[in-house]
């Protein structure tokens, strides 16, 4: 894991970017997919069964499958809904920055007390340092993952861009750069 200091480069024009499609069509694919395989263990008999994995179809199957099923429908509808949203998901523009998956609403740049980059493995995450958090938490299920966050050392608020058209050296030369300026 490495960290990098932010520095002003060039100035760069708003940036807005969106779903990676072809990235979503198969995480839908494979929800759809998931779910199926879910639902047709809900019919499945565990009687036939010996052995070792026997004792752990007693325990998975009274229960397993039916928490599967929800798991796995309510990943189908969030990529569901992904495929066919064709509004820019980060933009990172003159007043500050908006992470649609993560925010309510748009984050001013006198807001952010500090920017930082952590690299772990091959994803790059860009954490936003907020003077009030809280402000700009998400609805539904981004809420619970702020929290994960900061349970791993995390700041609240972390960009990835993977999933997005466009690369995390953009997003980053943007990001520098606005808030550079803000200062």
């Amino acid at each position: 894991m490495s960290t990098t200091t932010l520095s002003p480069t060039a100035e760069p024009a708003q940036l807005a970017l969106c779903y990676k499609h072809l990235r979503v069509s198969l995480m839908f694919m494979g929800s759809i997919a998931l779910l199926c395989l879910a639902l047709w263990l809900i019919g499945f008999d565990p009687s036939e069964l010996t052995g070792r994995s026997a004792r752990l179809a007693r325990w998975f199957f009274p229960w397993g499958p039916y928490f599967l099923s929800v798991v796995f429908a309510g990943l189908t509808v969030y990529w569901g809904r992904a495929l066919f949203d064709r509004r820019p998901q980060l933009i990172v523009g003159l007043e500050g920055i908006h992470d649609r998956r993560k925010t309510k609403a748009l984050i001013p740049w006198t807001e952010i007390e500090d920017i930082r980059v952590r690299t772990v493995a091959t994803n790059t995450i860009i954490e936003l340092f907020l003077k009030d958090p809280e402000r700009y938490m998400g609805q539904g299920l981004s809420a619970p993952l702020f929290a994960l966050n900061k349970a791993f050392n995390y700041t609240q608020l972390a960009i990835v861009t993977t999933g997005l058209e466009g690369s995390t050296d953009d997003v980053l030369g943007a990001i520098e750069w606005h808030w550079h300026q803000s200062q």
